[in-house]
């Protein structure tokens, strides 16, 4: 099924779990990255507590999900992570949190505040620190449904800041997707 949410996000520390998303392509081996070694043991330091989860893979498609109670100075994971998705903030307020691959060329740091940002005309956000998951004012629309063979032949690549889709100024991350005059309707759904 290929639902669009059409909504805002609340940007406030009481909207629920807060999230930080990678963003440099050497975390996600995405673009020139996508051939970097594996990021390894990550080493995690915050000047205060909370509880943090790592979402990233130990091997292309092998999900790996981590725990970590962060507080004063440096943990390691126990996990060898390949590439690392978001952080998700499990208790307490926003926190400091600087984030390390295991030969310490790649750093993540964020900032124990709320908020996401992209100055106009550029490709890389002046503040990425943690944002709420949810939602407000949300709607979905179920626009029909598709096969995974359909998504192959029709489908094609919508890249990070693309402006051909006409719902968003750009795209801020790689998108996947099909015309939605390709989509089979729903009524069809007892045919597969």
């Amino acid at each position: 099924m290929f639902p669009v949410v059409d909504a805002n996000s609340v940007v406030s520390e009481s909207n629920g779990r807060l999230s930080h998303l990678m963003w440099d392509y050497r975390w996600l081996k995405k673009g020139d990255a996508k051939d970097s070694p594996r990021l390894g043991k990550l080493s995690v330091s915050s000047s205060t507590s909370g509880k943090i989860r790592v979402v990233g893979t130990d091997a292309k498609n092998s999900l790996v999900v981590e725990d970590i109670s962060a507080s004063s100075g440096e943990r390691q994971t126990k996990n060898d992570f390949w590439q690392v998705f978001s952080i998700e903030l499990l208790s307490g307020k926003p926190i400091d949190l600087v984030v390390k691959s295991q030969n310490g060329r790649t750093v993540e740091r964020i900032r124990g505040r709320v908020g996401f940002s992209i100055a106009s005309g550029s490709d890389e956000p002046e503040q990425n620190d943690w944002m709420p998951v949810g939602i407000a004012n949300g709607t979905v629309y179920i626009c029909g449904f598709g096969t995974d063979q359909l998504l192959r032949l029709k489908g094609r690549n919508y890249p990070r800041f693309s402006k051909d889709v006409l719902q968003y100024s750009d795209t801020l991350i790689d998108n996947w997707g099909v015309a939605v005059q390709h989509l089979k309707p729903f009524q069809d759904l007892g045919s597969i």
